[in-house]
């Protein structure tokens, strides 16, 4: 892991954490600690980019055998103890594969996590899951504020529960399923 603090005259200091996690579920924990040590907390934005080495959820695999849910809990533990968030992407879902035409593997293991103290400082920050054709790891690309375009805030008004057409248009956008992050479904 590296660790250090950024700084910008175009925006306020970070800090940023990257690495690559073990492949060994058991040594992961030791970078699960070191991360805990320079948790900033609040008191300033930080990033975490990086191969994980493990899924958040079930949906993040597809192809060969499940993940086991206890190896998806202590990396979850990890992220509620730190108050992280996964910043927003576009592109590819899947982050690395075994580069096989039988029997394929995708998974989601390259990420990036902020606190709450990026997302106020970095609003509409994100990253693009890039392709790649010389890895069986994509590029993540962290996208910087200014080429975001802020969306006006959402604002409900009353009188739309008048209009006779309303709840035949709003019902079903709510009844279809969600898809994506899981965090879709609590918002």
């Amino acid at each position: 892991m590296i660790s250090g603090v950024i700084n910008s005259s175009q925006s306020n200091p970070f800090l940023l954490s990257g690495f690559y996690a073990s492949n060994s579920f058991d040594e992961r924990f030791t970078l699960w600690d070191d991360l805990v040590k320079v948790n900033p907390g609040n008191s300033m934005p930080w990033l975490v980019v990086g191969d994980f080495n493990c899924c958040r959820f079930h949906s993040d695999k597809i192809g060969g055998n499940a993940v086991p849910t206890s190896r998806m809990a202590t990396f979850n533990n990890f992220i509620f103890e730190t108050n992280l968030l996964e910043l927003p992407s576009s592109g590819l879902f899947h982050t690395w594969n075994n580069m096989r035409t039988d029997n394929p593997i995708h998974l989601r293991l390259d990420r990036m996590l902020d606190n709450e103290a990026w997302v106020s400082s970095f609003l509409n920050s994100c990253y693009k899951v890039a392709n790649s054709s010389i890895s069986n790891h994509t590029p993540l690309i962290l996208k910087p504020v200014t080429d975001m375009r802020s969306s006006p805030r959402f604002m409900f008004k009353n009188f739309w529960c008048q209009i006779f057409e309303f709840w035949s248009i709003f019902i079903p956008i709510f009844e279809a399923p969600v898809q994506g992050n899981p965090i879709i479904s609590l918002y």
